[in-house]
Order: structure tokens, then sequence, then C-alpha cells
């Protein structure tokens, strides 16, 4: 469990590409996740190329660092595998990212967690900039690549947030 504590969001990263077998790994990864029906809803778009990445890196004032990073992956929700009833298809999709996040520490990679839905302006936005049909809606999207430092998980541990049996 320590890679659960190990995890922090990373926004530098060194100038070395991610072997596309890692990549791979890292979707199957989110494959594993849980969901409701056990529709697997997700779909996984992996980004290397420099324009695209760059692109992507303009889609707000907080995701500038994507542009360095060596690889994107775009978790998207695909629409056929859900219907108005299916509403949990949000919690789906963000066990699926959180596992690939977890993933990547097996792999001394670090990533960060680009937040897409329900922000709709940036929805549309990498649905525009990566051509992605209707069918699917960008949920959100991975950075992933070696950190340029060594720093250790954050410390969000806070016990005073822990209740049992009732919470005033």
């Amino acid at each position: 469990m320590n890679i659960i504590f190990d995890r922090r969001s990373v926004r530098a990263y060194q100038d070395r590409p991610v072997d596309k077998k890692v990549l791979i790994r890292l979707c199957e990864a989110g494959m594993m996740a849980p969901s409701a029906r056990n529709t697997q809803p997700w779909q996984f778009l992996v980004i290397e190329d420099p324009e695209r990445r760059k692109a992507v890196s303009r889609m707000s004032s907080f995701s500038g660092f994507a542009a360095q990073a060596p690889a994107l992956i775009v978790v998207l929700l695909d629409r056929t595998k859900v219907n108005e009833s299916h509403t949990k298809w949000a919690q789906d999709l963000s066990a699926a990212t959180e596992n690939i996040l977890l993933e990547s520490l097996n792999h001394s990679l670090g990533g960060c967690w680009l937040g897409l839905y329900p922000d709709e302006e940036r929805i549309q936005t990498i649905r525009e900039l990566l051509e992605i049909p209707d069918r699917y809606l960008p949920f959100s999207i991975l950075t992933v690549g070696y950190p340029a430092d060594e720093k250790g998980g954050p410390a969000h541990i806070d016990h005073t947030k822990i209740h049992f049996e009732t919470i005033e």
C-alpha cells in the first residue's frame, strides 16, 4: 500500500520518452478499475506528439506543464456504454484515472490529473484540439513522464478528519 502514500502530482518532467509498452500498461491499469454494472465505459487516448501536447497545454492557466510531459493519457467516456439510468460513470472514470496514476509509480513515472469534466469549456476545447468524435466525452487528462526531481509524496494525513460512528 505504500504506493498510495508515495503518490504526488508531478508537473516537471525529464526530457525522456515513455516506452509504448509502459503506456499500454498504464491504460490496462485504468481498465482494471471497478465500474457500476461492469459497464467499463472508458476509452484511452495516448498523446505523444509534441505539437498536440503543446496545444493541450493551452487548455487553461493550470495546464501549461502538459507541454513538457512526454505523454498524455486522455480518459474518455464511451457514451455508447451508458444510458440515462447509468449515473455512476463519473465515478467509474475517476477510478480508472486514479489507477493510472498509481500504476505510473510502479514504472518510476509521475503524473498529474488535469480535470475536464464537468467543465464544458475544457471538454469542448479538448474535443476540438484532439478531434474527438461526439461518441466520446473527454473526462480527464493525465500527464505522464519521469519526474524531474525526487520529492517525496505529499503530507495529506490529518487524523482530525477521521470519525467513528458519528460526526458533528
